[in-house]
């Protein structure tokens, strides 16, 4: 098994992010986390054995779904974007009395949603399905399936944990407060988070073991990457750990296994495009979609494009204010004190989890995790710049969030885990200051998370 420096307190870790989860889930409404309502309109169409989407009357894709859930949806639609709305009973008790109607209605999808698969709404669909199937009301129907979504989110991350133990800053790409608000909706982020450690975890597990690698590692390594991708195509990078897991353990099968998943992905994305429906001039004129051939014979606009935004310190600002956390619907910030307290605590958390000696016995391996984090950070800002953006003006890529490099981040932690254990054990100082710097991040994240969503919905109005 692939082995790092000691830290021996990763189950210890992993139960208090649970908890952590949990807790913020019971503070937080429903529909409040980015696009919850078309994620969980999605989920419910695959409960009801709707697996794409199809074209509506206006041409939008969307499908059928009950209009008791659009209905619940609703109830808490004044909160969102709203900042000076609370909770209030009136809200509750009427989103309480929200019942299954079995009467649907066609509810329109817009932008990367109608892209996704519907692989990752699995554990989602499960708990509307059960839900409805029990009787349950909606409220308590979303429960199931909020908690079904947790419930895959750390099973995942268990795997992943028990076949490569953490370091620090793995822990800490995990418990920044956008990461653990993820993990706590009924969203897919969290999810595609958790199968992206475990792809990592696999690759390093065949990094090291090479031949002696279990038979499935591979075939769980393809079957995650797909989900992923498929929902999120800047991790196409993923597609590539697969097969090069095949240099390591040289086995034939792997390197097909690779193919398949390229093959698939790609399908998909044939597909997607296929799909998707035509859009007004009006909405292409203000930038809503722009076909990738229009930068074709001017590849350099784009990359300018990407360099501008780079270079502008507002826009990069921003980008990290909502990478360590603007919550809610992207309406809730943390204290201001907690942006540079959080940031500081992730660069602690690298510096004691890099062992040069242990990154040097495996430097394919630390360099391809490098590299799949840098290339898909790298995808995040062209593929928002291609079909988000107008192509002809000098503003910065528009429609980037920071959650999106929430997954790239991880990737790169996990180059730190690269590699068997070094001969000489950890100083006693250094064990103590990777648990100090991990337990750190940890509470303070959960505390500035907590007391920002409490105040956000529950605290007084201004």
């Amino acid at each position: 098994m692939v082995r790092t420096w000691p830290f021996e307190q990763r189950w210890v870790a992993l139960a208090a992010l649970m908890a952590g989860c949990i807790a913020l889930s019971a503070v937080v409404p429903p529909a409040q986390a980015p696009d919850e309502r078309p994620h969980l309109a999605r989920s419910y169409m695959l409960a009801h054995g709707q697996f794409s989407l199809r074209a509506g009357p206006k041409g939008l894709l969307g499908g059928e779904v009950d209009t008791g859930l659009l209905e619940f949806g609703r109830a808490w639609g004044a909160l969102v974007r709203s900042p000076s709305v609370r909770v209030s009973a009136d809200m509750e008790t009427k989103a309480r009395a929200v019942r299954w109607t079995g009467q649907t209605s066609f509810y329109e999808i817009k932008g990367a949603i109608t892209t996704n698969s519907p692989l990752v709404y699995i554990p989602l669909a499960a708990g509307i399905g059960l839900g409805e199937w029990l009787g349950l009301g909606v409220w308590n129907s979303y429960l199931v399936a909020r908690g079904m979504m947790i419930a895959a989110v750390f099973v995942t991350l268990g795997i992943a944990f028990a076949l490569v133990r953490p370091t620090p800053v793995v822990i800490a790409s995990m418990a920044i407060p956008m990461s653990i608000f993820q993990m706590a909706s009924p969203v897919i982020d969290g999810l595609c988070m958790a199968l992206s450690a475990l792809v990592a975890s696999l690759f390093l597990r065949v990094a090291t073991d090479g031949r002696h690698a279990p038979w499935w590692a591979a075939p769980a390594m393809a079957a995650a990457s797909l989900v992923v991708v498929t929902s999120r195509m800047y991790m196409l990078p993923l597609i590539g750990l697969v097969a090069l897991g095949f240099v390591f353990s040289r086995r034939r099968g792997d390197l097909a296994l690779a193919a398949l998943a390229g093959f698939a992905t790609v399908g998909w994305a044939v597909r997607v495009v296929l799909n998707r429906p035509s859009y007004s001039a009006s909405e292409a004129a203000a930038g809503a979609i722009v076909p990738i051939g229009a930068y074709v014979p001017d590849l350099a606009n784009l990359w300018s494009k990407v360099g501008r935004s780079l270079g502008d310190g507002n826009w990069m600002h921003e980008q990290y204010r909502m990478y360590i956390g603007t919550l809610g619907a992207v309406d809730t910030p943390l204290h201001p004190v907690a942006y540079p307290v959080i940031g500081a605590l992730l660069v602690a958390s690298a510096m004691v989890s890099l062992r040069w000696d242990s990154l040097r016995s495996q430097r394919l391996a630390s360099v391809a995790m490098v590299a799949c984090g840098v290339a898909s950070a790298g995808l995040v800002l062209v593929t928002l710049a291609v079909y988000f953006t107008q192509r002809n003006d000098a503003t910065p890529i528009v429609g980037v969030q920071g959650r999106y490099f929430l997954i790239p981040v991880t990737m790169l932690a996990y180059a730190t885990a690269t590699g068997r254990a070094p001969e000489a054990p950890d100083s006693r100082q250094r064990r103590w200051a990777a648990g100090l710097a991990t337990w750190l991040t940890v509470a303070v994240s959960l505390g500035f998370s907590i007391a920002a969503v409490a105040g956000r919905y529950h605290g007084p109005g201004s």
